[in-house]
């Protein structure tokens, strides 16, 4: 269960979408936001899939719906200027490439 103070300040703090910069290791890698973005220490982000998945309709081939997979989740453990460095604590096996962060 999330303490309503938590989900007080995650409602008030404003989206942050970004890339992953670069992989430091199986568990850390560095994105291109920082503190200038507003990110704070012990933020947490979603790594999403390089590409939405994209659901057609079997009969048709129409597109229904384009969605996106997350892949990892990741905490903030040191705010640079213009990068931070992140920590996984949470991940799905999906093979694909990184593309965007974006505030949980």
């Amino acid at each position: 269960m999330v303490a309503q103070s938590n989900v007080r300040r995650q409602a008030q703090v404003e989206r942050i979408e970004g890339k992953v910069a670069q992989l430091l290791s199986e568990r850390e890698l560095v994105i291109n936001r920082g503190f200038r973005d507003g990110v704070t220490l012990g933020m947490k982000f979603a790594v999403l899939t390089g590409h939405p998945l994209e659901i057609q309709d079997p009969d048709t081939h129409e597109v229904l719906a384009t969605i996106d997979r997350e892949k990892v989740r990741v905490k903030v453990t040191q705010v640079l200027d213009r990068a931070a460095v992140c920590k996984t604590y949470e991940f799905r096996m999906i093979e694909d490439s990184l593309r965007v962060l974006t505030l949980l």
